[in-house]
């Protein structure tokens, strides 16, 4: 009952910032595919833009020199149902492969628990979870990636961390939501089938390939920089802005 009441509220919530709303911004075509969905006469609102993230921070060391073994990172907040157990399981069958360093970056509620998964899983020496870091600390994780694993959570509006691993010169790896666009326009081959450990595991074996070719990193870069910087990205959100305060939309 409590349940039930609480998703009534919000609901009514929803409804009524949506009507109020001069313009609603989805960050994605998945997004919009949500909003479309549950307010379908919202549309005349809608105005695309897509998230950005700052590419003069999140950008490859100068030299950019590969490293040994593989070391994946994986960027997600420590929930339950996010798919933070299948990123930890498609780790457990990469390390099956050979030598392998795994970063988590992330923490909250079900941290001791997938602390405890990795440990059961026989990767207590293979993964070091680093809680929550700053964006100095995550920056220099990036950059000694040999591929950035997103875990497969059920809505990805966007996909940030994503994003700020393609400006750093790394393939990122996702399925689902945002993300199937998003690394899609990439390469198709950095988007798992599915959201099982299996398949993410084989996406990453992908992008690990994928990283040897210094010209694919260099087009890592330029579709992050193109597509998702502040400086091709906030343009666009700076006219959307203009026109709502000045009553245009």
């Amino acid at each position: 009952m409590r349940d039930a009441a609480l998703a009534g509220l919000l609901g009514r919530l929803e409804r009524a910032v949506v009507g109020r709303a001069a313009a609603i911004v989805p960050l994605s075509a998945y997004s919009r595919s949500l909003l479309d969905a549950d307010h379908p006469r919202a549309e005349k609102k809608i105005v695309m833009l897509s998230g950005a993230v700052d590419t003069s921070f999140f950008r490859p060391a100068d030299p950019d020199a590969p490293e040994s073994p593989p070391v994946l990172v994986i960027v997600r907040r420590l929930e339950e149902g996010v798919g933070i157990e299948e990123a930890l399981h498609a780790v457990a069958l990469l390390a099956g492969d050979g030598p392998l360093e795994v970063a988590f970056a992330g923490d909250g509620p079900a941290a001791g628990r997938m602390r405890a998964l990795a440990e059961q899983l026989g990767l207590a020496d293979t993964v070091v979870f680093l809680g929550s870091v700053g964006a100095g600390v995550l920056l220099q994780w990036y950059r000694r990636a040999h591929a950035v694993l997103i875990p497969p959570a059920p809505h990805e509006g966007f996909g940030l961390a994503a994003v700020e691993a393609l400006a750093c010169a790394r393939p990122a790896v996702g399925t689902g939501g945002a993300l199937a666009t998003v690394l899609g326009g990439l390469d198709t081959s950095l988007v798992a089938a599915d959201r099982s450990a299996g398949a993410l595991a084989d996406a990453v074996r992908r992008a690990f390939v994928l990283y040897g070719d210094t010209e694919f990193r260099k087009r890592c870069r330029a579709y992050a920089v193109e597509n998702f910087s502040w400086s091709s990205a906030g343009a666009r959100w700076d006219e959307l802005l203009h026109r709502v305060a000045g009553g245009d939309v």
